[in-house]
């Protein structure tokens, strides 16, 4: 039992590395996304377990990416509507690989639902509002800082600076993010130093 265990977190350790590689992120940045996490869950008032699953969220949530071809994912130039129908199916393909795997199984709804938007526009169901899981709207405002100010996939993105980034989720409150959780962050970050 604790060979497979032991089994189980090796394969997990290297999900890890191989989605990181994928996406372009470093260990460093995943443990600053994590920490980012931790605090905004805490904030939301997540304890135990649903605040360790908010932070595995974060780490695991474009899992799917791993079945979307480097070219499209690498693209330096803007995507083109193949590629976007590409790139929207991650989270159902993350959503059944999480299933599969039991440190994942707890998150794997989560995943499917991480694209959803707050006003019903987004993918792959349409959800809308309080209908979103609430990991999944929380882990949304914490990965659209992180990209904002921390990433650019594509060439000629820059990066936003914390008040500006912070800005931007204000103005998408009510449409892509749950505007309750938007002024929550905002009023964590604002606390925190630069």
């Amino acid at each position: 039992m604790v060979e497979s265990q032991s089994s189980r977190n090796a394969f997990l350790v290297t999900l890890k590395a191989t989605l990181q590689k994928k996406n372009e992120i470093s260990d460093e940045h995943i443990a600053y996304l994590q920490n980012l996490a931790y605090n905004f869950g805490e904030a939301a008032h997540l304890q135990g377990s649903d605040l360790d699953r908010f932070v595995l969220l974060v780490a695991f949530h474009d899992i799917g990416n791993i079945a979307i071809p480097d070219d499209i994912l690498k693209k330096p130039n803007s995507l083109n509507d193949e590629d976007w129908s590409n790139i929207r199916k991650h989270p159902e393909i993350g959503y059944r690989i999480a299933r599969t795997i039991d440190e994942l199984s707890g998150i794997a709804y989560a995943i499917l639902a991480h694209h959803e938007y707050w006003d019903g526009s987004g993918y792959p169901q349409g959800l809308q509002g309080e209908d979103i899981p609430l990991l999944s709207r929380l882990n949304a405002i914490v990965t659209a800082y992180y990209a904002m100010t921390r990433k650019k996939k594509h060439s000629g993105e820059e990066i936003y600076s914390k008040a500006r980034a912070l800005k931007e989720l204000k103005s998408c409150a009510g449409k892509q993010f749950d505007p309750e959780l938007v002024n929550l962050f905002i009023d964590m970050m604002k606390k925190m130093p630069e």
